[in-house]
């Protein structure tokens, strides 16, 4: 009997250790294959259908954010609500030349009178929850305050980070990609 219950035991621990890898796995497939407009109704808790406001900061134009370590990423703001970044590159590139670099899709973004917010999916051993960032507008910079869990406990976390205009940076969409580069 006890040899029944253990057996049972296992394969019951190991069943609810695979189930949620589904989530994981579901969300990798659905950002390869869904459409951006499904894909932000299923994911993002500030999806919304209004139409972004961009009175207040510049669509299809680069921005940075510096990022730990010594690093930055030039960001644009799209029509579709997405934020398309750069790798994370060297500070000493900040302001240099450099060939045309393709794009990522990466956070959903909404802007409400000055405020603005991203969200975005972290992921965990067997989960995904949304996070938003969240700061405030003005004039060519965005200053970021507070990062929170948008799901379950806040967990809030105070941010220092802006995102500022690079109008030097050419900003080039092809289809739906987007490719920044700085030929001086």
């Amino acid at each position: 009997m006890y040899k029944y219950s253990f057996l049972l035991s296992v394969s019951l621990l190991l069943l609810n250790s695979c189930v949620p890898l589904r989530k994981n796995n579901e969300y990798a497939n659905d950002l390869k294959t869904m459409n951006k407009l499904d894909f932000s109704k299923k994911y993002f808790t500030l999806y919304n259908e209004d139409v972004v406001d961009f009175s207040r900061i510049k669509k299809n134009q680069a921005y940075y954010i510096l990022r730990n370590g010594a690093t930055f990423q030039y960001v644009v703001f799209s029509e579709d609500k997405y934020i398309y970044e750069t790798p994370l590159m060297p500070l000493s590139m900040l302001g240099e030349s450099f060939n045309p670099i393709k794009l990522n899709r990466s956070f959903y973004f909404m802007i409400t009178n000055s405020i603005f917010k991203t969200e975005g999916i972290a992921a965990t051993i067997g989960d995904i929850y949304p996070v938003i960032e969240e700061g405030e507008i003005k004039g060519d910079t965005i200053s970021m305050k507070r990062k929170y869990n948008a799901r379950g406990s806040k967990n809030e976390h105070k941010l220092f980070e802006e995102y500022v205009l690079s109008p030097k940076i050419k900003v080039y969409k092809m289809g739906d990609d987007y490719f920044l580069e700085n030929k001086k």
